[in-house]
């Protein structure tokens, strides 16, 4: 459904058809305002009639909901801004598109989705008064309140990107972040897509309108374009500072995996250092056993069993093995 709206001595009155609107508009020096969703394609339709369209603009502005831009068709300017909102309950960043048409004493608003406010515009008119006069003010004015929406929504990233520098240095297990950082970079990829392109668009309407409004709104225009580069440069702020949380994530899990790496070395060198041990006392104990065990089958020409030194001679020869291994175990750090 189409709101039909006459901005006429600085007030927004409401009208019940586009030819009283468009009529009280012209005679009364103001701007016919119609607002319509982008998606009704009968009320486009009855603008574009309204109006004495000659191209389908509904078309045009359905495919530009990505990037931000102007252009000029049929003798109006086009100008495509991308609206946002901060989703708290998701923590996402949501936008839309709004095409503005703009011809000699009528605008056209046409919004991607239903949460898109435009009833900030007002206020931006009645603050200034200048810019209540002609189609490129209200103009003006829609662009200041699309540029004014985003303080929220970088207040919102920046809040989400606080949360994960504190997230990756309090919590121990911090593998999960690079999802959430990951996931805030595409936000504020399209987020970039909105707000880059708008300082070098208001710019250029400020030079295009020029000749035909006051000194003030072109100087308005500028500072629209300004904001709109500290807009800009906020969002690519944010982005560098994804970009080295990002850095040190990498970094603490590398040396996570590092420190884990070291302690299961730790833990394998101490357990070759136990398996040296019980080699070598395994050895040691085996020399005793190997002497007992020959002198043990009592063979009758073994020379040593009818010897009288035969038993100190088998101690002693076990105490000097065993002495023996024990040295060369010990030499070599075995034991």
């Amino acid at each position: 459904m189409t709101e039909i709206r006459v901005l006429a001595d600085g007030r927004f009155e409401q009208a019940d058809d586009y030819a009283v609107a468009l009529s009280a508009a012209a005679s009364g020096n103001g701007v016919a305002w119609f607002d319509a969703l982008l998606d009704d394609d009968r009320s486009i339709s009855e603008i574009g009639q309204a109006l004495g369209w000659r191209t389908a603009l509904g078309d045009i502005l359905r495919h530009t909901r990505k990037r931000a831009r102007m252009e000029r068709t049929g003798g109006q300017t086009v100008v495509v801004m991308l609206p946002a909102r901060y989703r708290d309950d998701q923590q996402s960043v949501e936008l839309s598109s709004l095409g503005v048409v703009v011809s000699a004493d009528a605008i056209v608003t046409l919004r991607g989705d239903a949460w898109v406010d435009l009833s900030r515009t007002t206020e931006v008119l009645q603050l200034h008064p200048s810019a209540q006069g002609s189609s490129i003010g209200v103009l003006w004015a829609i662009c200041s309140s699309v540029l004014d929406a985003y303080a929220p929504v970088i207040t919102g990233v920046e809040e989400n990107v606080d949360q994960i520098v504190e997230q990756l240095f309090e919590q121990d297990d911090v593998t999960d972040v690079s999802r959430r950082i990951f996931t805030l970079q595409r936000e504020l990829i399209r987020l970039q897509h909105a707000t880059e392109p708008v300082a070098q668009m208001l710019d250029q309407l400020a030079d295009d309108v020029a000749p035909d409004v006051g000194e003030a709104l072109v100087a308005r225009f500028r500072a629209s374009a300004d904001a709109a580069e500290h807009v800009q440069r906020r969002v690519q702020g944010l982005r560098d500072a994804l970009d080295n949380a990002l850095t040190v994530h990498s970094t603490l899990v590398g040396e996570r995996s590092n420190l884990e790496v070291q302690r299961m070395t730790e833990i394998s060198i101490k357990q070759n250092d136990q398996v040296k041990k019980i080699s070598s006392w395994a050895a040691i104990g085996f020399a005793p056993s190997l002497i007992a065990g020959i002198y043990g089958m009592n063979f009758h020409l073994m020379p040593e069993l009818s010897w009288q030194w035969g038993y100190p001679y088998a101690i002693a020869l076990m105490v000097a093995v065993s002495g023996g291994l024990y040295w060369v175990f010990r030499r070599h750090d075995w034991l």
